[in-house]
């Protein structure tokens, strides 16, 4: 719980916006990811290429490759959207913990996730350099 001044913060947010707010943070997410997933194989194919190329040139030599794959937490912005659907009130009480992660989009693994996915796409890492800058 992040807090300010020793007080912890709390904010009510209409349910409706903050639903608009998490689907428009997904649909970001997703975009990196499609363009993660892209770059990755592209970077994988020229990766076993050229190691096929060295094979057929007669340079006999141990082959590996090791490439981390992108991350996708699409799941956790699902999970908190469906359980907004499922609150009956049109108000919800937001710690400022959860203002960080529902409404900044700055999740505990947002950091890692840019960092994973920045090898294989602009946008994460133009999103990086940003949430560095801010830091």
């Amino acid at each position: 719980m992040q807090r300010l001044l020793g007080m912890q913060m709390k904010v009510q947010l209409d349910r409706d916006e903050l639903l608009a707010i998490l689907r428009n943070n997904l649909a970001k997410h997703k975009e990196v990811v499609t363009e993660a997933r892209k770059g990755y194989v592209e970077t994988a194919r020229k990766t076993l290429q050229d190691k096929l190329a060295e094979l057929e040139a007669g340079k006999l030599k141990t082959v590996s490759i090791s490439l981390t794959s992108p991350q996708d937490m699409s799941s956790t912005y699902k999970t908190v959207i469906r359980m907004l659907e499922m609150h009956q009130e049109p108000r919800i009480e937001l710690s400022s913990d959860e203002v960080r992660m529902f409404v900044e989009d700055k999740w505990d693994w947002t950091s890692r996730f840019l960092a994973t996915n920045a090898g294989y796409s602009d946008l994460a890492a133009s999103m990086l350099r940003e949430t560095d800058d801010e830091e």
